[in-house]
């Protein structure tokens, strides 16, 4: 499973996709659920044909989408090119409260990804409700 840490910038979802397999890699008894298999299978598909990522284009901004869910956080670097837009970088965390994770999530993807907010505007784009 340490692998699919290593290219987990490949994976989207990756850390919600293998929480089921990670909680069950924990102390204590191993059990191997049906949520298990589901996800080993949903990770070996990903990995058989993985998503084309782009590269950045000078002077194009970069969108940043990230959602958080009950699991984990997931963030997605996208340029948008000619109304275009393909996948150049994923993120992915588990754990913490929501709005916790929507920040992890900002903090995470801007120290993993510095030399492209550095050097690109960046548009942040979140599914959950700001007040």
């Amino acid at each position: 499973m340490g692998k699919i840490a290593t290219l987990s910038r490949f994976i989207p979802r990756s850390a919600e996709t293998a929480q089921p397999i990670f909680g069950v890699l924990k102390k204590g008894r191993f059990v191997w659920t049906s949520k298990c298999e589901e996800a080993f299978q949903q990770l070996k598909t990903t990995l058989a044909a993985p998503p084309v990522l782009t590269r950045p284009v000078p002077g194009i901004p970069l969108c940043l989408y990230f959602s958080a869910s009950k699991n984990a956080i997931s963030d997605v670097l996208v340029p948008e090119t000619e109304g275009e837009q393909r996948p150049m970088y994923f993120v992915s965390k588990t754990r913490y409260p929501k709005i916790d994770k929507a920040a992890l999530a900002l903090v995470t993807t801007s120290r993993r990804l510095r030399p492209f907010f550095q050097n690109f505007g960046i548009i942040v784009r979140i599914d959950l409700p700001i007040r």
